[in-house]
């Protein structure tokens, strides 16, 4: 591990596994299931390509992802990593219970990894970067490029930064204190009157969250876990050549934090319906925890 960051990640989820295994199989019927609707979308994209060969997970986490598009797509080469050993293993029983041969999985540090000549067709990136620091996430965005067939996508997640602005807890008082809530405001009108992504590039967004913010009351035991708003990393992705084509909320608040609470149930409800409208309602990105996002090299 190249930082304490990913070090106290890989502890957290090789101690997890079993419980991010339950989730992505839905069986909290409480919660709102975030890892397959992330899911979801990158199929949805994988979906619409005309031709796709090779396909690379990276934070696979216990290979739902993988696992689906190898039973969906046959002669699909189908490969994940994670650097948590504990991930990889519950994703290799995953593999051998579903009879997936064109799935392949690999613990491994995506950054030191050598990928000889391999390309793809469609990478994908779910629940990862808010566990690498700035220079890790250029450094991907620079992997992504490189091992991309031309007209490739690359598809990712972020925790949504907007979501600062009516979460109404210490989040959003630390946006108060560093003076960033009414820029913040300010992005989330323009997403709401501006449905075209090719126009987010000309909006001046605030700075990335400081590199040495600890993380507050987070019941996820690593010490720094970023948040980015969608133009900024739109902003980013444009900046190494991406085109920015699709940007989807996911997991939609239309209550606050301490209404989710205490009505678990009625929020799941609200949030499941307003999913179906999320791939064409930009105006739906200030209020959800995370988004994801489709550019094509």
């Amino acid at each position: 591990m190249n930082t304490e960051q990913q070090r106290q990640a890989k502890q957290y989820f090789d101690k997890i596994y079993s419980e991010w295994q339950k989730k992505a199989n839905g069986e909290y019927s409480n919660e709102f299931n975030v890892i397959r609707r992330r899911n979801d979308y990158v199929m949805g994209v994988l979906s619409r390509k005309e031709s796709v060969q090779n396909v690379l997970d990276v934070g696979c986490g216990t290979g739902a992802l993988i696992v689906s598009i190898a039973k969906k797509h046959s002669n699909v080469n189908a490969f994940g990593v994670d650097f948590s050993e504990k991930m990889i293993e519950t994703a290799n029983e995953l593999k051998h219970s579903e009879k997936c041969k064109n799935a392949q999985f690999e613990a491994v540090d995506i950054f030191s990894y050598d990928f000889q000549n391999e390309e793809y067709d469609l990478i994908s990136c779910n629940g990862f970067i808010e566990y690498i620091n700035f220079d890790q996430l250029h450094a991907l965005i620079r992997l992504a490029k490189k091992r991309l067939k031309p007209e490739g996508s690359f598809v990712f997640s972020s925790r949504n930064r907007l979501m600062n602005i009516t979460s109404f807890n210490e989040y959003t008082e630390e946006e108060i204190n560093n003076g960033n809530l009414i820029h913040l405001i300010k992005e989330a009108i323009f997403l709401c009157q501006n449905k075209n992504i090719a126009d987010y590039s000309g909006f001046n967004v605030i700075p990335f969250q400081d590199h040495q913010r600890i993380q507050k009351n987070s019941k996820v035991e690593v010490a720094q876990r970023f948040q980015y708003t969608p133009i900024q990393l739109i902003k980013l992705i444009s900046d190494y050549g991406f085109t920015p084509i699709g940007i989807c909320p996911v997991n939609i608040h239309a209550t606050s934090s301490y209404f989710k609470k205490e009505y678990p149930e009625i929020n799941l409800k609200i949030s499941n319906s307003l999913q179906e409208f999320a791939e064409s309602s930009t105006y739906l990105l200030p209020f959800s925890s995370t988004f994801s996002i489709h550019c094509l090299k």
